[in-house]
């Protein structure tokens, strides 16, 4: 899928890396949102900024964008990435998304990769029937999986780690 001239993996590793530089220098989610707003939602990207000013992010697209960063720094937590020793989560993280993220990483050591790690096993490991989520928590779910993944491959950290 391509946007904006860039790929839809190429736009996902650059917010990745962005959110592993914000964990790393001890921010907090919170404290991202917080300047997302006062910045009138600029993302920094030529293409996006004069549309974004135009609008403000809809309540969905910014509790979307906070699931996306808490779901990085709950994958640099798991496997133990260095930051700063400042809070990371003011409000602690869903244990949900936790046990998720921690059964993902699992499931990449174990030697799954994308294509081979079904939504539903996870899932399944959640203790949850696979036909239990909406259809809209599965499609988070599944960007969320990807990301995990998106995130464990920018920090470079494998099962040999």
């Amino acid at each position: 899928m391509e946007g904006l001239g860039r790929s839809y993996a190429d736009a996902m590793r650059d917010f990745v890396v962005s959110a592993v530089g914000a964990y790393e220098g001890g921010h907090t989610v919170e404290s991202l949102n917080l300047c997302f707003e006062l910045e009138g939602g600029k993302t920094g990207a030529e293409q996006l900024d004069p549309w974004a000013m135009e609008r403000p992010m809809a309540d969905e697209e910014v509790a979307l964008r906070t699931a996306w960063i808490d779901t990085v720094f709950l994958t640099c937590a798991e496997v133990s990435h260095p930051r700063r020793e400042r809070p990371v989560f003011q409000n602690p993280p869903d244990r949900r998304m936790q046990r998720f993220v921690r059964n993902v990483v699992a499931a990449k050591f174990a030697g799954y990769d994308l294509t081979r790690l079904k939504l539903e096993q996870v899932l399944v490991d959640e203790r949850r029937a696979a036909g239990t989520a909406g259809q809209a928590e599965r499609a988070v779910l599944s960007q969320a999986m990807r990301i995990v993944f998106a995130t464990l491959d920018v920090l470079k950290v494998s099962n040999d780690s």
